[in-house]
């Protein structure tokens, strides 16, 4: 379970940097809020701004508070109440926070020009802030020529390394512009890209102690490296596979699976490196544990069984063992009964959980600015993801969400949807291009997070052409069966 508000006061850049303490009240209600008590996070938050109405960190997670028990007129009123407030505030009182609580609110109410105007101000102000770090950031990202990109990463990364958790995004994002121009930088450029991503990653974890995030980072690095540098993608894949050894004692965030995620990546770099000995190795070892879960009917691997067997086969032709690898290409060409059955046990149990409810209308920002409602989707079925860019099992399911986009993307019966929850609205278009996302996002504001059940993400809502939910998914399983599991519920919300 992800508690949203407090993690993101925890990777703020800037927690560090204000010099006026917290209220107690504050405190208070950071944690009233993480536990979901809102109500009283509420009037914690209120209690906070009566006696300490110039610590500005508190305006946003009030309003999210607000938005999350009335609705959106209502807030609006109190935001504006509130804004009223915050622009007698003299200017030499206004700090980041200020500039940060003031921009928040101006966007929710939808002023653009002010919330840019505020924006503009706070760069010119603090030129090494928050702020102006963001917007390098997204200078970064939005450079069409990735030479210059490049730079702009690498400069930002000399100007602002001790921004661990920006620092790590960008080291990140400059790793993945190279991986994604191979003819303009070098196999050694990739390498050394890899390497500092990786240190920013590490540095990330000791502040922050997110090992998942750290364990997705290596095998994302490994996964890239396999073919243009083989050898590093092994020392990658090891040097993670040994991080979850070390940390996996000390913590609930990782598990066996996550261990087997290096197993294709080892696969592949010993094939690429013709080290046809340990890649039958691990094809074997690969093969026996998707074999036992088959037999047993536990949750199988996430292997492709296919392309699984085919690399064993290639394999074992060449350690000469020609009727082995036949045997594994019949195999690599024929449905597995066990796996049929198991399927069908599936798709009853799925479509056993199938309800039907009103789905609560919204109106909320995308990417571009504009507002989108629920209602703009009506006649189709619509698949919606709640979601936000800290959650390492949102980025999992997110990367299935996006090929079924793709899939289904000329069919216009069928729509997706994301929602960010985060906080930091900033964050998510940086995050949607590093990862490559294509389909639309919408940011939340809070008014619907309760309704949709935020407080654990990631959430995946059916929603029929009628406005009716009819399957709710919680959390995501890596199980290789979400295109299918797909297929059934807009079958069945079709009906």
């Amino acid at each position: 379970m992800h508690r949203l508000l407090g993690v993101i006061l925890l990777l703020s850049p800037i927690a560090t940097l204000c010099a006026q303490p917290s209220p107690p009240t504050f405190v208070q209600a950071v944690e009233a809020y993480n536990s979901g008590r809102i109500p009283e996070a509420r009037r914690l938050f209120e209690e906070s701004i009566r006696i300490s109405p110039d610590f500005f960190r508190i305006y946003d997670p009030y309003w999210r508070s607000v938005g999350r028990m009335d609705d959106a007129a209502e807030r609006k009123v109190i935001i504006e109440w509130n804004l009223r407030y915050l622009e007698t505030v003299p200017e030499t009182k206004r700090d980041e926070d200020y500039y940060a609580a003031v921009t928040t609110g101006h966007g929710i109410l939808g002023n653009r020009e002010k919330a840019t105007s505020f924006e503009d101000i706070c760069v010119a102000r603090f030129p090494a802030g928050r702020l102006a770090q963001q917007k390098r950031l997204q200078r970064a990202d939005t450079e069409k020529d990735p030479l210059r990109a490049a730079k702009a990463y690498s400069d930002y990364l000399t100007a602002f390394g001790e921004n661990v958790s920006w620092a790590s995004l960008a080291a990140n994002s400059r790793f993945r512009l190279l991986e994604q121009n191979p003819q303009l930088f070098s196999t050694q450029d990739l390498t050394a890209a890899a390497s500092e991503a990786e240190q920013r990653s590490l540095v990330f974890f000791r502040n922050f102690s997110d090992p998942l995030r750290h364990v997705n980072a290596m095998r994302g690095m490994a996964e890239a490296l396999t073919k243009r540098d083989p050898a590093a993608a092994l020392q990658f894949a090891h040097r993670g596979i040994q991080f979850i050894e070390e940390q996996w004692p000390l913590t609930n965030a990782l598990h066996e699976e996550d261990r087997r995620a290096f197993w294709p990546v080892l696969l592949q770099a010993y094939l690429a490196q013709s080290n046809w000995k340990a890649a039958s190795k691990i094809a074997e070892t690969m093969l026996r544990e998707l074999d036992g879960a088959l037999a047993s009917g536990k949750k199988e691997p996430n292997f492709d069984e296919r392309k699984l067997r085919l690399d064993y086969a290639k394999a074992l032709d060449q350690l000469q063992q020609p009727e082995a690898a036949q045997r594994e290409r019949r195999l690599a060409d024929t449905p597995d009964r066990n796996r049929g059955d198991r399927m069908q046990g599936i798709r009853t149990q799925l479509l056993a959980s199938e309800k039907k409810r009103a789905a609560k209308p919204f109106t909320l920002q995308d990417l571009s600015g504009e507002k989108v409602s629920l209602e703009d989707y009506r006649g189709r079925t619509l698949i919606l993801s709640m979601w936000a860019t800290w959650c390492g099992p949102c980025a999992a399911e997110l990367m299935a969400f996006s090929a079924e986009f793709d899939r289904y993307r000329a069919d216009p019966t069928v729509a997706f949807l994301a929602i960010s929850v985060d906080s930091d609205k900033e964050a998510v278009p940086v995050a949607a291009k590093e990862r490559g996302y294509r389909f639309p996002i919408l940011l939340s504001d809070g008014s619907i997070d309760e309704f949709y059940q935020t407080d654990a993400i990631p959430k995946l809502y059916v929603i029929d052409g009628a406005g009716q939910i009819r399957f709710q998914v919680d959390g995501y399983l890596a199980d290789g069966d979400f295109q299918q599991k797909i297929a059934w519920m807009l079958e069945a919300a079709r009906k």
